[in-house]
């Protein structure tokens, strides 16, 4: 119990323009087996709710070689100890040949539903006593620390609709995927992301319109801004 394996099938409907893998669906898979061993060890969504509290996901990465046409793969996830304000997780998936094609690594916040304030991580022990596991997915480095300056550029405005919505009602952080991608222009067209990164900073909610901008001089670097507050940063990199 202490990690979780899923396999995941990749479709026609989980692939770009190019064959490859979404980053989209990529997060799709980590928040999917996050959310399922989170249950599994007491702390999930419907245990947190009992108690007014709700994860909620502050920064995630990762980085990967998944070959174009890549029909499953095998993801494995585990919790690292938790510090005063954050509960990392940790992810590595493999192909049908057992090669590791994807690192992964997480970061994620306590929210007191009532307060919308972050609480520690360690209130909720009594849900989970069993250990944890050390080991790292060996995504290191620091965190990309993104802020507006002359070398961005207004790319769109993006208004939250229903579907961006996620059962917290706000953005689901799959989506912030999205609307970096959709800054992608024809330099970029044809390669394929092999590392992303993005933090949440502000929550998202209907109606909301979040202005994109972006520095595509080197990779692509996204910004989401909200009136005066900057809603989620995005590093994006690409194969050459």
């Amino acid at each position: 119990m202490n990690s979780l394996t899923k396999t995941y099938n990749i479709k026609i409907s989980n692939v770009d323009a190019n064959f490859n893998v979404t980053p989209k669906y990529i997060m799709e898979m980590l928040q999917d087996i996050a959310t399922d061993h989170a249950n599994l060890l007491g702390f999930g969504w419907h245990a947190l709710r009992r108690e007014n509290k709700v994860w909620v996901i502050s920064k995630i990465k990762f980085q990967h070689n998944i070959a174009p046409n890549t029909e499953k793969l095998k993801l494995t996830t585990w919790p690292l100890v938790p510090s005063r304000f954050f509960a990392q997780r940790e992810f590595v998936g493999r192909d049908e040949h057992d090669n590791i094609v994807l690192r992964a690594s997480s970061l994620w916040c306590l929210l007191d539903l009532e307060t919308r304030r972050i609480i520690n991580p360690h209130s909720i022990d009594h849900l989970y006593s069993g250990p944890y596991l050390e080991e790292t997915s060996g995504l290191g480095g620091k965190w990309e620390k993104l802020a507006i300056d002359d070398s961005y550029s207004h790319c769109y405005t993006r208004t939250i609709r229903w579907t961006d919505l996620d059962m917290n009602r706000h953005v689901n952080n799959t989506n912030y995927t999205l609307y970096a991608m959709d800054c992608i222009d024809d330099v970029n067209f044809n390669k394929s992301v092999s590392a992303m990164e993005v933090t949440f900073h502000n929550e998202c909610h209907l109606g909301d319109n979040v202005e994109i901008f972006a520095n595509k001089s080197d990779g692509l670097r996204c910004v989401g801004v909200m009136g005066d507050k900057v809603c989620f940063t995005a590093k994006v990199v690409f194969d050459r």
